[in-house]
Parts: C-alpha cells; sequence; structure tokens
C-alpha cells in the first residue's frame, strides 16, 4: 500500500512538473508574438502616419489654385515633402529621447559608487567619487594608489606635477592646460597619485603647461585632446585643440 502511494505521489510530482514546464514554454511563446505584434504595430503606425501626413499634403496642393496649376507633379512633391518632414520630426523627437535616456542611465549610473575611506592609500577595482577622496578641509587628493578603479566627478581637480598615469583613459573630461604658477581658488587638487588601469570620468581637469610631457608618457600617443593650447607645438600641430 505504501509503494502504491509513493508511485502515485512520484507520478503526481512528475505531472506538476511538466504542467509547469509546458505553462513556462507556453507564456514565453506568448510573449514572444506579443512583442512581435508590438513591433510591427508601431511601424505600420508610423508608416500609416507618415502616409497620412503625405496624403494630406498632397490634397491641400491640389486644392490650392496656385499650386494646382503646375499640375499632378506639385501634388507629389508636396506630398513627398509632407512625408520628409514628418520623418525628419520622428527622427529628431527619438534622437532627443534617446540622449535624455542615455544621460539619465550615466547620471544613475554614476551615483552608485562604493563606500571609500579617505584614510586608505590603495584601492582595487572600485568605483569611487573623486570628491570623496579628498582632505575635507585642504580638499587634496594626495599619495594614493588607483589601481583598476573607475573615478567619478562631475569635480573640477587640478593636477600637481608629481601625479602618473599608466594604461588609463578618460571619458567625457576636459583636459584644460594653465599658465605656469597661477594662482588658483581652492579647488580639489590631485598629488602624488598613482592612476594604473583606471578611468577617470565626468571631470574638469586643470594643470599647468608644464606637466604635459608628463601626461603624454602616461597614455598612448595622440590619446589625449586638450581646451586650449599646451605651448607644445608638437601637441598643438596633432588638430585636436581648440584656438585660444
Amino acid at each position: 500500500m505504501l509503494g502504491a502511494q509513493t508511485k502515485w505521489a512520484g507520478l503526481f510530482r512528475l505531472h506538476n512538473e511538466f504542467k509547469s514546464v509546458h505553462e513556462r514554454i507556453m507564456w514565453k511563446k506568448i510573449q514572444q508574438v506579443l512583442d512581435r505584434l508590438e513591433s510591427r504595430w508601431a511601424l505600420y503606425s508610423l508608416l500609416g502616419v507618415g502616409g497620412t501626413i503625405s496624403a494630406i499634403s498632397g490634397w491641400i496642393a491640389a486644392k490650392t489654385a496656385w499650386l494646382s496649376a503646375y499640375g499632378a507633379i506639385t501634388w507629389w512633391f508636396a506630398a513627398l515633402l509632407g512625408g520628409a518632414l514628418f520623418a525628419f520630426t520622428f527622427l529628431a523627437i527619438a534622437w532627443g529621447r534617446w540622449k535624455f535616456i542615455q544621460a539619465r542611465s550615466i547620471d544613475k549610473w554614476a551615483r552608485n559608487v562604493d563606500a571609500v575611506n579617505p584614510m586608505e592609500r590603495e584601492f582595487r577595482n572600485q568605483r569611487l567619487n573623486l570628491a570623496d577622496l579628498a582632505n575635507p578641509i585642504s580638499k587634496i587628493i594626495e599619495g594614493k594608489r588607483f589601481i583598476g578603479c573607475e573615478l567619478i566627478g562631475p569635480v573640477t581637480i587640478l593636477l600637481g606635477p608629481t601625479n602618473s598615469f599608466r594604461k588609463s583613459h578618460f571619458f567625457r573630461v576636459n583636459m584644460i592646460p594653465l599658465k605656469d604658477n597661477v594662482p588658483m581658488a581652492p579647488i580639489y587638487t590631485m598629488v602624488g597619485c598613482e592612476i594604473i588601469e583606471s578611468q577617470i570620468m565626468d571631470a574638469n581637469i586643470l594643470f599647468p603647461r608644464r606637466i604635459v610631457p608628463v601626461l603624454e608618457a602616461g597614455f598612448p600617443p595622440g590619446a589625449l585632446s586638450y581646451v586650449g593650447l599646451t605651448g607644445f607645438a608638437e601637441i598643438d600641430n596633432r588638430g585636436f585643440n581648440t584656438e585660444e
């Protein structure tokens, strides 16, 4: 008797598992069909609206006396122009929405940084806010080593002459050369740091012109571009720089 109950319990469990798998497969197929219908509906809606605007443009041209005098070619041209204007407007709106979504995604991602102890001397494989690393009074980031890190702003930071870069790169960074010994208002300053296989993002980086060779040595040739002239002809003539 116990064996029969065990057998029926096993069969019942197997039936339920089969039913669950079957339901998942069916739901996946339904989702695929709905996705296809949604994409096709969006395409047909776009074509339908564009075609309607073209037809209305042609009809208006046909009913306008001074345009109608030129014959069917005018109607065709008006319809074509209406469709082109609609397509341009649609693409402009789509591009604007894409840029908005991209900016919002980057902003949300940049805010997702690791908690940091600013007294630490070395950081590995972390996403860090540059401002969190500075001394809260002097605003100096000094003597730190970053390996495989993402260093994120927004921040304006002055580079001292004793930093070193190896196999690192910048994203959304403005490199701004300054005349040597220019007095600066209190801003964040980075001194004596090593940045290795890391990325600095969303920052304005100020630096005295005399350290340009040090910066260039830490990056592949031509990788850096500058806002303004560096004072080094071989760099300023690369075509990356803006006019002063």
